[in-house]
């Protein structure tokens, strides 16, 4: 018989006698392989901390016949009640990839942010609730504007999310937004 190949897919044995017995072939156990998502490799709540810095924009306005140019920058975060975090850069939101929610509702959960640091000079404005826990039921978000010549406001928080059911904080990052024309 030619090497490799089998003359029966059946494995035998010899007995005491020498004669050949069938042997009961056993089953391999069947193992179910799941491919992985990105959602399989990070908890319920993911979250990474964010220095987001705002883009610069010119915006040319006429005042009676006269054109004049205002700088204006702007650096916002929002957690969106669909899972998805953003930062917004100036000019579009952006959404941070693996960020937020995994798994679950985002109706299961609070924000609240802290100040931990603030610098601010010239013409600026901040928009966005600090220091209490707001259900992430809807989105919310947190925006630093400044404007005009070398306007600044840079304000670091501490974002915290916690399960509203358990009041167990899930997810603890520091997070900075900076608006500097």
């Amino acid at each position: 018989m030619p090497i490799g190949v089998a003359r029966s897919n059946k494995t035998r044995k010899l007995d005491t006698n020498n004669t050949v017995k069938p042997v009961k072939v056993l089953k391999s156990p069947v193992i179910e392989i799941k491919q992985a998502t990105s959602s399989d490799n990070f908890p319920d709540v993911y979250l990474t901390p964010q220095n987001i810095i705002g883009g610069r924009v010119i915006l040319t306005s006429p005042t009676q016949g006269v054109y004049t140019n205002t700088i204006i920058a702007t650096a916002g975060y929002r957690l969106d009640s669909n899972g998805q975090a953003q930062k917004f850069n100036g000019i579009e939101w952006v959404t941070i990839e693996n960020q937020w929610l995994n798994r679950g509702n985002a109706s299961d959960y609070e924000v609240r942010v802290t100040y931990s640091k603030f610098e601010s000079k010239g013409s600026y404005t901040f928009s966005g609730k600090i220091g209490t826990w707001i259900d992430l039921s809807a989105p919310r978000e947190w925006i630093s504007y400044a404007s005009g010549d070398n306007s600044l406001l840079s304000v670091g928080f501490n974002v915290e999310i916690r399960n509203i059911s358990t009041k167990i904080v899930v997810a603890t990052i520091p997070l900075t937004l900076t608006a500097h024309t």
